[in-house]
């Protein structure tokens, strides 16, 4: 008896399959993981785009490095060990870092920004600056506690992801948001019998909770606010709660998507098995994926992705977190004049709802 769900299954490599960036670069690989985050149980395992050729599961088997999708946690850290909030101010600027200067993606600085801001944009050097703040062995510890199989170099780049995971360990670090905090082991069997029916093994749920629930639906928010409005707004469906983080890598050779809602967490990566630029990044071709997914299920009538992201509303139910509003600046938006019914450009407040601790 396993975990897998065909209709999960058939409407993952549907999305894969029909996917326009990937029909019109037949060459490039791909590995998906869709996996429920209270209890590890593997939904959907894509192993890769000619597994029945080559008999290599990418989605369990390779690793590559991760990118920005490692940058969440060392934020993760700095909320629970140091006391940051999404509504603290970080500085992007320059920095060098024993002759290591991160850039960002655009070669701007932002300068004074909010926290959720910063990761919205996935600024590349506040990650940096915390790493290089905190050393190695807090984001190492932290880390452990999901997965201590997992390596982690220490050089000052594992801020931007130099670190190689496999799909199905990201699926795993990615869990302890939506699971309220919770360590969970991927699998696919639950249970085993023999020839003669007898069971000979049943799976034992050793999850165990190892982050306070506040601080992780605080992430949550934050990683919602990133597909709302940042990196992974090509993953965003109207009207329902997703949260998620963008990972592009190695020169642009690996991409990635991990993304949640209450229910599942899927992971995507995209990339070619020889040295090769994918031309593009992460926000446009691997975010996607996981919105063609949830679609292409709710279509099928198999799943409907709930609207909003459940730990988050009953603590704040309960009164332990609440939402504050910050102005994060002025963006431009199209309007038609209503005196001279022309279009025109105007600049309107920029508002982000951030959660937070309820002190009171």
């Amino acid at each position: 008896n396993t975990s897998f769900d065909i209709d999960f299954q058939n409407q993952n490599m549907k999305t894969l399959k029909e996917n326009r960036f990937l029909v019109g670069n037949p060459e490039c690989q791909y590995s998906s993981v869709i996996m429920k985050p209270e209890t590890g149980e593997l939904k959907s395992i894509i192993a890769g785009k000619d597994y029945e050729m080559e008999q290599f599961n990418r989605a369990i088997l390779m690793k590559r490095q991760i990118g920005s999708l490692f940058k969440p946690f060392l934020y993760f850290n700095e909320i629970i060990n140091h006391g940051m909030t999404p509504l603290d101010i970080v500085v992007d600027e320059p920095v060098n870092i024993n002759g290591w200067s991160p850039k960002n993606v655009d070669l701007k600085n932002y300068g004074s920004v909010v926290v959720d801001v910063a990761l919205e944009r996935s600024i590349n050097t506040i990650p940096a600056k915390l790493l290089y703040k905190n050393g190695f062995g807090e984001i190492k510890a932290l880390i452990g506690k999901i997965n201590d199989k997992i390596v982690l170099p220490e050089v000052y780049s594992l801020a931007l992801g130099t670190c190689e995971m496999s799909p199905l360990e990201v699926a795993e670090l990615y869990s302890v948001f939506p699971n309220g905090g919770y360590k969970i082991d991927g699998h696919s069997i639950i249970t085993i019998k023999d020839k003669n029916n007898k069971v000979i093994y049943n799976y034992k749920n050793n999850s165990s909770r190892i982050f306070d629930e506040i601080d992780t639906v605080i992430m949550e928010n934050l990683l919602r606010n990133v597909v709302t409005y940042g990196t992974a707004n090509n993953a965003h469906i109207r009207g329902i709660d997703i949260g998620g983080k963008t990972g592009t890598a190695d020169g642009n050779r690996s991409v990635w998507f991990a993304g949640f809602t209450d229910e599942f967490v899927g992971i995507y990566y995209l990339g070619y098995d020889y040295s090769k630029d994918l031309g593009t990044t992460a926000g446009e071709i691997a975010a996607p994926l996981y919105k063609e997914y949830l679609v292409n299920l709710r279509n099928a009538g198999i799943y409907s992705p709930p609207e909003r992201l459940k730990n988050i509303q009953r603590l704040m139910d309960e009164g332990k977190v609440k939402y504050e509003y910050k102005d994060v600046g002025l963006k431009e938006e199209e309007r038609i004049n209503p005196e001279t019914q022309e279009k025109e450009i105007i600049k309107v407040p920029r508002v982000r709802q951030v959660l937070v601790r309820n002190t009171k």
